[in-house]
């Protein structure tokens, strides 16, 4: 006999194997089961996401696996977005985030999924792009009263804009505080910390600060430049 429990494990068990029709049928299935979206997404997505943050820590997931996942994610969000819409509650909506690869990068295969990983758990994403430099992410910012910025960089030469970007960023009076990711090939996490950002090691790491950052947990860090 199905539960709930069994509904939650298909859900589970269809992101991460990167099935998005099982994960949409099942999400289906627990919801008209009078089962709650947000129930749904504490016991199946987020699990999830939790799991294929270890997996690809680990080497068990590479990035064609984890977008496959992701792609089953966005179905269930979509699906459960437009439930709670039906129910009047607020949609699973996150916030907005600026990303973009900076300026004298031309790189973006892990930002494109950071992208798509950001939009399938609730974001609003504006995307500029590569060889981004610092006055465009702050009009973006201003624009869009995003309130994170993802940075990324894929060689050594460009942590030097990375570090301008950051400035720049924190220089500016927004009106309120935003929050600074940083990831890619040279990034360690002192660098991160030397430019007041967070460091995301992998790209479900960037999702997973960004949720963070969302629900209001985590402090700024302070720079260790003199």
């Amino acid at each position: 006999m199905r539960t709930q429990m069994n509904g939650y494990d298909a859900v589970f068990e269809g992101i991460l194997t990167g099935n998005a029709e099982q994960t949409k049928r099942e999400c289906q299935k627990l919801l008209e089961e009078n089962v709650e979206p947000e129930e749904i997404l504490n016991n199946s997505l987020l699990p999830a996401m939790n799991r294929l943050d270890t997996m690809l820590t680990c080497g068990e997931r590479f990035i064609p696996q984890i977008l496959l996942s992701a792609k089953a994610m966005q179905s269930a969000v979509n699906l459960l977005g437009a439930a709670m819409m039906e129910k009047n509650q607020t949609p699973l909506t996150q916030g907005t985030v600026v990303l973009g690869t900076v300026q004298g990068d031309i790189h973006n295969i892990g930002k494109n999924l950071v992208d798509f990983l950001l939009q399938s758990v609730g974001f609003q994403v504006v995307d500029l792009g590569v060889n981004v430099n610092a006055e465009q992410f702050v009009e973006a910012v201003r624009k869009h009263r995003a309130n994170i910025v993802a940075l990324s960089a894929m060689l050594t030469s460009s942590m030097v804009s990375m570090r301008a970007v950051a400035r720049r960023l924190q220089e500016e009076d927004f009106g309120y505080p935003i929050r600074i990711i940083v990831g890619g090939n040279p990034i360690t996490a002192s660098f991160a910390r030397s430019i007041r950002a967070c460091f995301a090691g992998n790209v479900v790491e960037t999702m997973h600060l960004a949720l963070e950052f969302a629900r209001g947990e985590g402090e700024p860090l302070e720079s260790t430049e003199s």
